[in-house]
């Protein structure tokens, strides 16, 4: 992988969600420690991206991952997002996206779902549309 891979994939998922990279996301982030940060509108979304063999492989690992971020987002009081780009996977809208679901039936379980999905309801609580 070249040394610099992880950081377009992480730009191309910001853009795609009408957000910016975080330089230095993480530990050393001084705004945010998520990946993406918000760019003019708030989104309250902490979105983490994992790249490659940093993609967890099985649904636990998946879910401890989840988790992990959830309190790291539950910090700046955001709402947690994990998208994972496996190896050799085209189509940025199709990468797969894990959230926490806030009302209806499903209210509270974690779901895998296409960032495109994402990017829908992200776009409808930015500009006020009703669902």
């Amino acid at each position: 992988m070249p040394p610099h891979t992880w950081k377009a994939v992480e730009r191309k998922i910001c853009r795609y969600l009408l957000m910016d990279r975080t330089p230095l996301s993480g530990g050393n982030g001084r705004i945010t420690r998520a990946d993406c940060r918000e760019c003019g509108t708030n989104t309250n979304l902490f979105v983490e991206v994992k790249h490659g063999s940093s993609v967890p492989r099985t649904w636990k690992s998946s879910m401890k991952l989840f988790e992990d971020t959830e309190m790291k987002a539950a910090v700046e009081k955001k709402r947690a997002v994990v998208v994972l780009h496996p190896k050799r996977m085209a189509g940025v809208a199709m990468y797969p996206a894990f959230i926490r679901l806030n009302d209806g039936e499903l209210n509270g379980h974690i779901v895998q779902i296409p960032l495109e999905i994402i990017k829908i309801v992200l776009l409808k609580q930015r500009y006020g549309e009703e669902e």
